[in-house]
């Protein structure tokens, strides 16, 4: 979180992992994001997560801090006020309408990630993207142009990753690599339940989810159709241990 930020990166870590939803929350002040756009603050929410987010990246500068763009699902959305006006009321919004797919759909709520991400970026070139929840390489496609044609695409140096959430990943992922990723970081607990088909937040199907004890740790992939050392891939355990 940006209030540990510095001590977390005075502890020597290589790098950081910072999920959106720690200066979203914060930036929105509990409101769901239409309802500030309808009240036309949406400069106020830039200026609010801009200083959150530079708070780790220059804590942790030079070392690499990933930002995982925002990937609340449509029930914790609704819980935001003026949630249940804009959201969909979805039977399982673990598989539902989150993550890039979201992006495609509305693509003006991406682009003031995406503002925000290019102002952080102008002091501290540290921080990069993490994509969460690909499903399809046209969805990731798609994704990516967005970023492209937004002021944080034009950044030199930018690295782009995805997040392994979807065992998708594995068959797309040397596409994914054609496609300019850098990097992919596994999200155990969303690829746990996706491939046991055990929805996590299920008590009554809670033994057959069980809590990822592996350690943190760094590998490389080569991958088909693509030359040099490979892709970067990062595992992401537990929330307090890996991110920020």
């Amino acid at each position: 979180m940006p209030d540990t930020a510095e001590q977390v990166a005075a502890s020597g870590v290589e790098g950081g992992l910072l999920r959106a939803e720690l200066a979203l929350t914060d930036a929105l002040g509990g409101r769901h994001p239409r309802e500030l756009i309808a009240a036309g603050e949406q400069d106020g929410f830039v200026r609010a997560m801009v200083a959150s987010i530079h708070r780790v990246t220059a804590a942790f500068a030079p070392r690499p801090v990933g930002y995982r763009a925002t990937d609340l699902r449509t029930n914790e959305f609704r819980g935001l006020r003026g949630g249940e006006t804009y959201e969909p009321l979805e039977r399982n919004p673990m598989i539902g309408y989150r993550g890039a797919y979201r992006y495609l759909r509305e693509p003006d709520l991406f682009a003031l990630e995406l503002r925000v991400l290019a102002e952080v970026r102008e002091r501290t070139p540290n921080l990069h993207l993490m994509i969460p929840f690909v499903r399809t390489r046209w969805e990731l496609e798609a994704v990516l142009e967005l970023v492209d044609a937004s002021p944080l695409g034009r950044h030199r140096g930018l690295h782009r990753w995805v997040m392994a959430e979807v065992p998708s990943v594995l068959h797309w992922l040397p596409e994914y690599v054609g496609l300019g990723i850098d990097g992919v970081s596994i999200g155990s607990n969303d690829l746990t339940q996706l491939i046991l088909g055990v929805d996590r937040d299920s008590e009554r199907c809670a033994e057959l989810s069980p809590a990822s004890s592996t350690p943190h740790r760094r590998a490389r992939w080569t991958s088909p159709g693509r030359s040099g050392p490979g892709v970067a891939v990062h595992q992401n355990v537990v929330a307090g241990t890996s991110g920020v």
